[in-house]
């Protein structure tokens, strides 16, 4: 590094001519890009925004992993799983008219649009009164409701009471015609077009399915990307007012920065890539972890700017703050590197982008910085201290030094305080919890689970062995109707046993036959005698999809839909795993696999937190052996490891306290919050250390020895922890609580580190005074 910014000082035009260069180029591959995709498409302000934003399961999973090839399987053999329950709810006994306001939304979402549609309602029924343009009469509209009522499978479309009615219209939405970029757009689509029929003032309706919730994070992470990288600029620009003040000085850091940045995005998108809930918080992370590479580069030069030519300030500046600088970057790349053993390819992506914006960044501040200081002289004087009042970080050392024993006892206590606490953190992954509680997305999902079974389809895909196959379409069935019986009457969720309606398949339609009067006669306790089933199950095997019923050749198959509310990830899991248990005790020669857009995610979100938990373990034991080689000292190791488990107890132990009372879980955002502080926490520390053993190899000790380290790097180290914090704490300005959580741990373990690095290391120090002598003296 030192080598590297005296060659750029010694060259700063061409230095700046060629930093000028990559910009443009990357400009120039970035418009490439996105013409060739706007070219090649009939929306090219959609294919756009997909290069930017794509929360796909092909963008975070990958196309590999066996439960996406198997979800692709399934739907391209049954037709889509995307359903959204539209569920309108009004005042007053059923009327007629509300019938009609029924059939003309059902109309209006099946409409030629953006989306194409199916629709799934209480008067697609085959005992639903006729709806055209004659008015029913209270007494046919009351008969209805008392059917719907009385039949099994259709308990969930329908609902009257005195108080009121409700109605579920199941939207199930062709996923050819959906992306990742107009899921977003789905539930307006539907609520513009039930507000064109101008229902009454005391009809409310909601729409609620996964595709929805999906739609919502993405809309979520693009609000948060679009409010928050400007904002976390804003931030370092407030910081470099505050801190350097001149303004020839923060436009050298603010180019510096900003240059980083730049190639860091360019390099991302320019490979393809795309951001999503995973790799969203890379950009951030890039900008603020690279501010705090050029803060101690500034901070030092402007010290030595005070007694030295600007020349000979930059050299001793940036042979003070290489090797430190150097150190952080592997600790930290190392752990975001740790990412790349994940599963998943957002992980991974993540983890490798995020070191490599790191490389570029550091490697714009020992570069682009020096050239520009050798133009323009930051100037001799050097600003007060930023904070007036508060203790300067060499009282607050030597302070932890004289009384080294109470600071580690007040430690020791709390950190065994919060160790309590985090005994009570519990893992789990449930999307609802994405969302603030009182958000529009909250009272939608708590008004539709009000009314229908479930908002999760769990997708249960049946197939059958060769020597077992369903003779015909009345075979399949009749093989259906057992599995959901046996789903229906075995499956416990949350302890209870399922709402009416929650379970359907192919058998539904033949039930709904026999609730007719007029089918009575060729019924048998509620089931269609074979001549009234042939043709029906015929009917049923023919229909396009969404199919219940798939006939391939010699192969059928079948499929069986259970609604349940939001699980939680685990939770998910084991619930898909009873559903194939009793699917196939129920028919011995069925193979049953739950499958679904729900259902994949619970299984992505589980994979991730597994994952993300080996990745922590793995960058863990990584950055501790880089730190036991950089500091070649197993005392100064022994020094490090307390002040930088601090933090990371401190931070999980009031989570696990918090998280216990608000009932929030521990998911893949908590995760990787770990996974990427480990890397951080221990930056300030390096310089911490490596400034001690070389003033103890000057020959300073004690009380001394901790005043002068935290003169030299005190200030950069506070500096830096402050730009870290509020850069981070931006993000708990998003609407999508896992960007708040990232924000707050993120900014709170930090805030932790700088507490561990000014008063547990002095304190430590002093325990361990030994440290001067044998192979850290040598170090």
């Amino acid at each position: 590094m030192s080598r590297l910014a005296g060659l750029c000082a010694d060259h700063p035009w061409l230095t700046i001519g060629a930093h000028l260069a990559l910009l443009v180029s990357a400009a120039l591959v970035l418009a490439q890009r996105f013409s060739s995709l706007a070219e090649g498409s009939d929306d090219p302000a959609e294919a756009i925004a997909l290069a930017l934003y794509d929360n796909s399961l092909e963008r975070v999973w990958g196309t590999s992993p066996e439960p996406v090839a198997h979800y692709e399987r399934f739907r391209e053999r049954f037709g889509s799983d995307h359903l959204v329950a539209w569920v309108v709810a009004g005042q007053g006994p059923l009327e007629p008219a509300d019938l009609q306001l029924l059939q003309r939304a059902a109309e209006g979402f099946t409409a030629p649009g953006p989306h194409r549609a199916e629709v799934l309602w209480a008067g697609s029924l085959p005992y639903a009164p006729p709806l055209g343009e004659a008015p029913l009469s209270a007494e046919a509209v009351e008969a209805f409701a008392a059917r719907v009522a009385s039949d099994p499978a259709a308990g969930r479309l329908l609902a009257t009471e005195d108080a009121g009615w409700s109605a579920a219209l199941l939207v199930a939405v062709d996923p050819a015609t959906l992306n990742d970029a107009n899921l977003e757009a789905l539930v307006p689509l539907l609520r513009a077009r039930f507000a064109a029929l101008d229902p009454p003032p005391d009809v409310e309706a909601h729409g609620m399915g996964v595709p929805v919730l999906l739609g919502e994070v993405r809309a979520a992470i693009v609000r948060g990307m679009r409010t928050n990288l400007p904002l976390v600029n804003l931030v370092v620009l407030g910081l470099c007012l505050l801190v350097f003040r001149r303004p020839r000085v923060v436009g050298m850091v603010l180019g510096t920065v900003l240059q980083g940045e730049a190639l860091s995005l360019a390099l991302f998108l320019g490979t393809g890539r795309a951001f999503n809930y995973v790799s969203c918080f890379m950009a951030i992370s890039i900008v603020v972890l690279g501010f705090a590479a050029c803060i101690h580069l500034f901070v030092r030069l402007r010290e030595e700017r005070r007694v030295r030519p600007v020349r000979e300030a930059l050299d001793v500046a940036v042979d003070t703050v290489a090797r430190p600088c150097g150190v952080s970057l592997a600790t930290t790349c190392a752990a975001l590197l740790a990412l790349t053993t994940a599963e998943q390819v957002a992980i991974v992506d993540f983890g490798l982008f995020s070191a490599a914006g790191m490389v570029l960044v550091l490697l714009c501040t020992f570069s682009l910085a020096p050239a520009l200081v050798s133009l323009v002289d930051p100037g001799e004087t050097a600003p007060g201290h930023p904070l007036p009042g508060l203790p300067t970080p060499a009282q607050v050392g030597v302070f932890a030094w004289r009384h080294a024993g109470s600071v580690l006892a007040v430690a020791a206590a709390v950190m065994a305080l919060c160790a309590v606490g985090a005994t009570r953190l519990e893992l789990g992954s449930n999307i609802r919890e994405s969302f603030v509680a009182r958000g529009e997305v909250s009272r939608a999902i708590e008004f539709v689970s009000e009314r229908v079974p479930g908002i999760a389809a769990f997708e249960v895909a049946l197939s059958w062995d060769a020597d077992a196959q369903p003779a015909d379409a009345v075979d399949a069935v009749e093989r259906s109707r057992a599995v959901e019986d046996a789903v229906r009457s075995g499956l416990r969720y949350r302890g209870e046993p399922l709402r009416q309606g929650a379970v359907f398949s192919a058998a539904d339609a033949a039930r709904s036959l026999c609730v007719d009067p007029d089918h009575a006669p060729v019924c048998a306790d509620g089931w269609p005698l074979a001549p009234a089933l042939k043709p029906l199950a015929e009917e049923i095997a023919a229909r396009g999809p969404p199919r219940y019923i798939a006939h391939d050749g010699d192969a059928w198959g079948a499929r069986v839909t259970v609604l349940l509310d939001l699980p939680y990830a685990h939770e998910g899991i084991e619930v898909a795993e009873r559903i194939e248990q009793l699917a196939e005790g129920a028919d011995p020669g069925v193979r049953a696999r739950v499958t679904g857009l729900g259902p994949l995610w619970n299984e992505l979100e589980d994979s991730v937190v597994s994952d993300l938990m080996d990745s922590f373990a793995v960058g863990a034991a990584v950055v501790v052996l880089l730190l036991a080689l950089f500091l070649r000292s197993g005392r100064a190791l022994l020094l490090a490891l307390p002040a930088n488990l601090f933090p990371l107890v401190v931070v999980a132990g009031a989570a696990g306290w918090v998280f216990s009372w608000t009932g929030y879980h521990v998911n893949s955002t908590v995760m990787m919050y770990l996974t990427v502080s480990v890397g951080i926490i221990v930056d300030d520390t390096v310089f911490w250390l490596l400034a001690w053993q070389r003033e103890r190899r000057a020959g300073a000790a004690g009380e001394q020895a901790v005043r002068r380290v935290l003169e030299e790097v005190g200030g950069g180290i506070t500096l830096t922890s402050a730009s870290l914090c509020l850069g981070f704490a931006v993000l708990t300005w998003s609407d999508f609580v896992n960007s708040r959580i990232l924000g707050v741990l993120t900014s709170a373990t930090i805030l932790m580190a700088l507490v561990g690095d000014l008063l547990l290391l002095p304190a430590c120090c002093r325990v361990l005074s030994g440290l001067g002598g044998g192979a850290e003296g040598r170090g």
